[in-house]
């Protein structure tokens, strides 16, 4: 028994090691030439004290990113349009980079986004900014809660609520904090329903299991591609007929 729990974990660890095909980021002195050279190409772009010029920028560092071949070149652009993409209020450009960013090298997305949405500077955001960052913030939560991560689901939406207030803005403030609600009532239920996971993991035809946990996805969730197949299975009639 013993060799062979040692003989699992051997081929267990192997196999997550190899799942991770990402390159490593670049240190900062391999990106200091890199650096130099974008910043002496647009120089008049990333002096400009015009908001769309920066704007645009920003823009056009991620669409020039797609086009590097150079690795820490490319590396380089991403993070020059994520961080121009928070200074300027625009936080899809900012997440988009963040993602090819972490597509491509060992970086963490989640921790990346927070990182732009909680160091934008409240003073230097527009009307039109402020609303990109509250969309964000919802997203960022919702990605969490799709991947039924409620403890990072729970801390972001109170890092949210906590960066809204600072707005002054009470509509966007009752946004997010509608968003912490339904997150603390999705993570209860999720709660309840994970012995029954559990359970399908060992006994995926279970009918209690698959009642339970197709309610949550379809009507806590509101995922009905993912809860429709497992209520098909459960024992409740009337749901097993509408779910047909």
């Amino acid at each position: 028994m013993r060799c062979w729990i040692v003989t699992w974990l051997a081929v267990a660890g192997t196999s997550l090691l190899a799942e991770d095909t990402r390159k490593p980021a670049p240190v900062p002195l391999e990106q200091e030439s890199a650096e130099e050279a974008i910043r002496e190409l647009y120089a008049k772009q990333f002096g400009s004290k015009d908001l769309e010029t920066r704007r645009a920028l920003a823009k056009k560092l991620l669409s020039e990113a797609d086009l590097e071949r150079d690795d820490v070149a490319r590396f380089v652009l991403l993070k020059n349009a994520r961080d121009l993409g928070r200074e300027v209020g625009d936080f899809g450009v900012a997440f988009r980079a963040i993602e090819e960013m972490a597509r491509d090298y060992r970086l963490e997305e989640l921790t990346l986004k927070r990182e732009v949405l909680e160091g934008a500077s409240t003073s230097k955001l527009d009307l039109i900014a402020k609303e990109r960052r509250t969309d964000s913030w919802l997203a960022l939560i919702d990605s969490a809660v799709e991947k039924e991560d409620f403890t990072n689901a729970k801390d972001l939406a109170e890092a949210a609520v906590t960066k809204t207030k600072k707005l002054r803005d009470s509509v966007l403030t009752k946004r997010v904090e509608a968003k912490r609600s339904s997150v603390v009532s999705l993570s209860s239920k999720h709660a309840k329903v994970t012995p029954h996971l559990v359970t399908l993991r060992s006994d995926p035809e279970d009918p209690a299991a698959n009642e339970a946990v197709g309610e949550f996805y379809s009507f806590a969730i509101g995922s009905f591609a993912r809860g429709l197949p497992l209520l098909v299975k459960g024992s409740a009639s009337d749901l097993q007929e509408a779910a047909q």
